[in-house]
């Protein structure tokens, strides 16, 4: 069975300053989108009839609509059926995730959990097999979770670090 590929939605974005916008992706991931070299691409400029984006003003007043950003300010026109339609400008979340850079500040929960699985691992003296076959899962997954390349259920979690480890796992929130 061909594994099924998560979308990239936006979860919660916040203006950072001029054309910079910090979002929160779906799996967990706080990047930065810089909107400047994104506009130039796509050819927004003082002509464009997309120009009211090039203002910070409107520019700041997109809202989170179906996972993306959504500027209900700025109108474009679209094909539609026997004429055009006018919709708010929109960049899908995929370009978006692509186009943006990891926030320097954050280090995801994710790295944090990978870190800590290899680091229990090597002081456990295990290899990646031993571990997984302690578990239950795979060498495989265990390297893609340590070079926080996959997710991790809590699940897993549990199973790695209670049955595989030997190990307590503590959750908590702050």
């Amino acid at each position: 069975m061909r594994p099924v590929k998560k979308r990239s939605r936006i979860l919660k974005a916040k203006n950072n300053k001029d054309f910079s916008v910090t979002v929160v992706f779906n799996n967990g991931e706080v990047r930065i989108i810089d909107f400047k070299p994104i506009f130039d691409e796509i050819g927004i400029n003082k002509k464009s009839p997309l120009s009211l984006l090039l203002d910070p003003n409107n520019f700041k007043k997109f809202s989170i609509e179906n996972g993306t950003l959504s500027w209900k300010n700025v109108m474009q026109e679209i094909p539609w059926k026997k004429g055009f339609r006018a919709v708010p400008f929109e960049i899908g979340a995929d370009t978006l995730y692509k186009k943006s850079k990891p926030s320097p500040s954050n280090v995801s929960y994710r790295a944090q959990i990978s870190e800590l699985i290899r680091k229990e691992r090597l002081a456990a003296h295990m290899t990646q097999g031993d571990l997984a076959k302690a578990s239950g899962t795979t060498a495989g997954y265990i390297s893609r979770i340590e070079n926080n390349q996959s997710g991790i259920e809590l699940d897993t979690l549990f199973k790695l670090v209670e049955i595989g480890l030997r190990k307590k796992l503590k959750v908590s929130v702050q």
